[in-house]
This record gives C-alpha cells, sequence and structure tokens, in this order.
C-alpha cells in the first residue's frame, strides 16, 4: 500500500494531520507503513492528481476524499 498526505503550502494544520495520519496507521496494525508528505503549490499541480483539496489522503494513487464518479 502507498500513502501520500498531499497539503497546500504552509498548511496550517498539517502538522497535527502527519500525527493523526501516523495514529491511524498505528490503530490499523501498520505501524511500520511510512507515508509521504507532498506539497501542492498550485492548481497545475493539483489537476493531474486529482486531488479534491488540501488535505489529501493518496491512498495507491487514489484521493480517499473524491467524489467517486
Amino acid at each position: 500500500m502507498d500513502v501520500e498526505l498531499l497539503v497546500i503550502a504552509e498548511c496550517p494544520g498539517a502538522d497535527e494531520v502527519m500525527k493523526l495520519l501516523r495514529a491511524a496507521l498505528d490503530d490499523i496494525r501498520l505501524s511500520q507503513m511510512p507515508f509521504a508528505v507532498g506539497i501542492v503549490d498550485t492548481d497545475e499541480a493539483a489537476w493531474p492528481r486529482r486531488v479534491a483539496g488540501s488535505l489529501a489522503f493518496i491512498v495507491d494513487g487514489t484521493d480517499r476524499a473524491a467524489r467517486q464518479t
């Protein structure tokens, strides 16, 4: 499983959300699972990733908060 947290530059909640993501992974017995943190600084950078907004949780290439159509 590939896990990534995408945030906008200087996101005020990024540190807290990183802690929450780590705790969530720990809770489901994935304490060894690493995750990447990416900065989305333009609309052009967000578009190809199909990022619904900041903060975005990407699991195996899919934004888990995006509307599925």
